[in-house]
């Protein structure tokens, strides 16, 4: 996520809200969501989650790509977010993790991984918590 300069990349993922071209590209939109609600969390912005994470998942619903992985990361986040303990976060963390390995296997779940590798975030999010 830019490097772990979280606040630069949500200035970007902001421009990309207000750019036209997104409008154009609404498989680019369902990653920019996702990649927003990755950077509140890094950003530890856990009150704005309660608003971004249902805006996103109402989004993914009604464009019908509210998919497994999506899903299991949000799902994730959002008990990560509420809990706010490194330690719960780690084992959580870590559940996701084997979720995510198999459902990179699934023919329609492997699209999600293109634009995101919530492998290496969660290897990256793991190992600074511990």
């Amino acid at each position: 996520m830019y490097q772990g300069n979280h606040n630069k990349a949500l200035k970007i993922i902001n421009e990309l809200y207000k750019s036209r071209h997104l409008k154009y590209s609404p498989h680019l939109e369902i990653y920019v969501r996702m990649l927003n609600i990755l950077v509140h969390f890094e950003l530890e912005n856990y009150k704005l989650l309660k608003y971004v994470i249902p805006a996103t998942v109402k989004y993914l619903k009604s464009k019908n790509k509210y998919y497994k992985t999506e899903s299991a990361v949000i799902n994730c986040i959002k008990l990560i977010a509420v809990k706010n303990e490194k330690t719960f976060a780690a084992k959580k963390l870590s559940i996701l993790h084997k979720e995510l390995m198999s459902l990179k296997k699934i023919r329609y779940e492997k699209n999600a991984f293109i634009y995101i590798d919530y492998i290496d975030w969660i290897n990256k999010k793991l190992s600074s918590l511990n």
